[in-house]
C-alpha cells in the first residue's frame, strides 16, 4: 500500500512538471503566481517576441532614469505601442494591479 502511495505521489508531481512545461518551478512570489494564473498566454507572447522585448526594454531605459512623477504613464503609453506588450501590461493591470515597472526594473538590473 505504501510503494502504491508513493508511486501516486510521483505521478502526479509529474503531471504537474508536464503540464507546466517549461515552467518547472513554483512561482516564487504574488507577482509570478498572479500571471501563470491570469496572464501567462500573453507574456509567452510578448517574451517570445524580440520587438515586444526591445519595445518594453528600450521604454524602460527611456522613462525610468528620468526621476519625473510621470515616469509610469509615460513609461506605460511607450510600452503600449506594441500590440503584444500592451496586452500583457492590460491583463496584469486588470487581473493583478502590479506595479510592473517595478517589477522590470529588478529583472533589467539583474542580467
Amino acid at each position: 500500500m505504501f510503494k502504491f502511495i508513493f508511486i501516486l505521489c510521483i505521478v502526479l508531481s509529474l503531471q504537474k512538471r508536464i503540464y507546466n512545461k517549461k515552467y518547472e518551478e513554483d512561482p516564487l512570489n504574488p507577482y509570478e503566481i498572479c500571471q501563470r494564473k491570469f496572464c501567462q498566454n500573453q507574456a509567452d507572447q510578448c517574451f517570445s517576441d524580440s520587438l515586444c522585448m526591445s519595445t518594453q526594454h528600450n521604454c524602460f531605459s527611456k522613462y525610468y532614469q528620468q526621476g519625473s512623477q510621470n515616469y509610469k504613464k509615460l513609461y506605460y503609453q511607450c510600452i503600449k505601442s506594441n500590440i503584444k506588450a500592451k496586452q500583457y501590461i492590460n491583463c496584469m493591470e486588470t487581473h493583478c494591479q502590479q506595479d510592473l515597472l517595478f517589477i522590470l526594473s529588478s529583472i533589467w538590473q539583474n542580467p
